[in-house]
């Protein structure tokens, strides 16, 4: 939005370009009127007001053009040299006629009155303009008989009439000028308020802000824009309320300006941000950790209501010009960041990452498109091969779902799955995945009819406990169901009878990352699990630790001995296949034997891949 001083100067340019061109009309009205009436006066003086008049029009012009393209200082002396020049011709080159004299310095002066009145827009200039102008009409008036140029006299009760009705509209023109000066004042006055004043605190806002801003930084090289947010405010209102907390926090403003008062003027930002622009000459109070971690200390205040206490808690956030933005824009939006990121603290302030911001600007992007994606198929499949570690054979496969993003290509699951959980999108996410599944599990049948081989397929937790499991008890095909060990105690029973159904079904259940998560035994007894899969970070970390060799160890025995099946994860070389052949190991997943592949990719790999070694 247009700062409001902007709009005001626009306008008066504006409203003294209207009345020059008035005045330019005027202008060309004398000189037709001279050239007209050329037999009243001498030769010698004619061509002196014609050339007096002409030089006049282009001065005016020249005003014209000066304001026209923002020339403020040549519009400035050009209007009143003009003007200057206008009085002079009807003060020193009268009419001989004494009353259109009388006129024409009067309509002369109430032109004068009304453009510089518009141009300075002060009450002060604007009354002295009336009273120079009235005074300048009666001081004429008295010597006018005395001009030589003047011959031809009207009766002169009709001419002090017309003094009198001039001066009479000279006065209600000045008072006028003056009250619209006040009431214009007056309505700047409030129009600033509530555009730049926070109503509520009576600090300055956000729009102030960025105009001061933008001043800064056409003055300043770098400077640093920092801000003080009361984090806990969303917490302290749902405990005490928000007209409670609102009285309490404005009380706390004056002590926080005082506080920062080294920082310069306090700017009240959307919600409990206070922002402060340090110029480059001033960073070292920037850089001081003692002053900023006195002042985070000092901001720490507790306040009384009725019997409770209430605690405020601040955060200092900051970003710099030009490293971080190069507009007021870019460096308010880089606050609002920080306010609502993790970003970490560096000398009690949390600094602007544009790391951190292409971050949540992509997770903001990927939360826009997921859902279409869901629709038009831009998730898709790949499927890993799970191989028998006694006899190489391919025993089955996980399903894995990717996602190809048209601006970041290749997005993990273990970025989109979060989000699918978090805007309920997660069924439609695992309805699709399990329709592809099933496609795939058909065409294996194709294949090789008598062989039993199951897809795994990974299910949140809130699929299970939602409305997906009259979708899983349709299903003929028995999958095998990985939930991972960490959504273990999310379960409803709901949920839990679900999946014994389609146990009963012939599906098998899989704990996947097992060893991450709770580890809790009552919930693998009572879901009667049959399989157990070793997370990568296991078998990674079992060649450089003795330590994490003994537990992948000894999670297989336990798995053993509890009558579940092992799967192993991330397998990547021969080394951690033998170990875990020694380890009686039931099959093995990872790059070792095949990377996840596209559907008709794994078909192919299927039939020909009846022997491994």
């Amino acid at each position: 939005m247009e700062h409001l001083d902007t709009f005001m100067t626009k306008n008066v340019k504006k409203q003294i370009m209207g009345l020059i061109i008035i005045f330019i009309l005027n202008t060309i009205m004398a000189i037709v009127f001279t050239i007209a009436n050329k037999s009243l006066v001498t030769e010698s003086l004619y061509n002196v007001i014609v050339a007096l008049r002409c030089i006049n029009l282009s001065i005016q012009v020249l005003a014209l053009l000066g304001l026209i393209f923002e020339k403020r200082i040549l519009a400035h002396l050009s209007i009143l040299l003009c003007l200057s020049i206008s009085l002079s011709i009807v003060t020193l080159f009268p009419s001989s006629n004494n009353l259109i004299a009388l006129i024409s310095v009067s309509v002369t002066l109430i032109l004068i009155q009304l453009i510089l009145s518009t141009w300075y827009e002060n009450r002060k200039v604007t009354l002295a303009l009336g009273i120079g102008t009235v005074l300048y009409l009666n001081i004429f008036a008295a010597f006018e008989p005395s001009h030589p140029s003047i011959s031809d006299y009207v009766d002169k009760t009709l001419y002090f009439s017309i003094i009198i009705t001039l001066n009479y509209l000279l006065i209600m023109i000045s008072l006028f000028n003056v009250a619209l000066m006040m009431s214009i004042n007056r309505a700047t006055g409030f129009i600033k308020n509530l555009i730049y004043i926070d109503i509520k605190t009576g600090l300055f806002n956000e729009r102030q802000f960025e105009h001061v801003l933008s001043k800064a930084i056409t003055e300043q090289s770098k400077l640093i824009v920092l801000a003080i947010d009361l984090s806990n405010l969303q917490e302290l209102n749902h405990h005490f309320g928000y007209r409670t907390i609102h009285k309490l926090y404005v009380e706390e403003l004056s002590r926080i300006q005082s506080l920062m008062l080294p920082y310069g003027s306090t700017y009240k930002l959307d919600g409990p941000v206070l922002a402060y622009i340090v110029p480059s000459d001033q960073n070292s109070l920037i850089g001081s950790k003692t002053n900023l971690a006195e002042i985070i200390n000092q901001l720490e205040s507790t306040k009384f209501y009725e019997t409770h206490e209430i605690h405020f808690k601040y955060q200092m956030l900051a970003t710099q010009y030009p490293q971080d933005g190069i507009n007021p824009s870019q460096l308010i939006d880089n606050l609002y960041h920080l306010k609502y990121s993790n970003t970490p603290s560096i000398n009690s302030i949390r600094w602007y990452d544009q790391r951190s911001f292409d971050q949540l600007k992509r997770r903001i992007q990927l939360e826009k498109d997921l859902e279409q994606a869901i629709q038009s198929g831009d998730i898709y499949i790949v499927i890993q091969p799970q191989v028998t570690l006694k006899d190489y054979k391919v025993h089955g496969a996980e399903i894995l779902a990717r996602w190809r993003h048209p601006e970041y290509g290749d997005v993990s699951p273990n970025e989109f799955i979060p989000i699918a959980e978090q805007m309920y999108l997660i069924d439609r996410l695992t309805e699709h995945i399990i329709k592809e599944a099933t496609v795939i599990h058909n065409q294996i049948k194709e294949i090789n009819s008598d062989f039993k081989f199951q897809l795994a397929v990974n299910i949140s937790a809130s699929s299970i406990n939602g409305k997906l499991d009259h979708h899983f008890r349709e299903l003929t095909h028995p999958f095998e169901i990985e939930i991972t060990e960490s959504t273990l105690i999310s379960l409803t029973e709901n949920a839990k009878y679900t999946l014994g159904y389609l146990k009963a079904k012939g599906f098998t259940i899989a704990i996947d990352d097992f060893g991450t998560g709770f580890s809790n035994l009552e919930y693998l007894h009572a879901l009667d699990v049959d399989v157990l899969k070793i997370d990568k970070r296991f078998v990674d970390s079992m060649m450089n630790s003795d330590k994490a060799l003994k537990l992948v160890e000894a999670l297989i025995i336990m798995a053993h001995t509890l009558g579940f099946n092992v799967v192993a994860e991330g397998v990547e070389t021969k080394m951690q296949c033998d170990v875990l052949a020694v380890f009686d190991c039931d099959i093995i997943q990872g790059y070792w034997f095949a990377k996840p592949m596209l559907p008709e990719q794994f078909i192919t790999f299927y039939k020909s891949s009846n022997d491994f070694n």
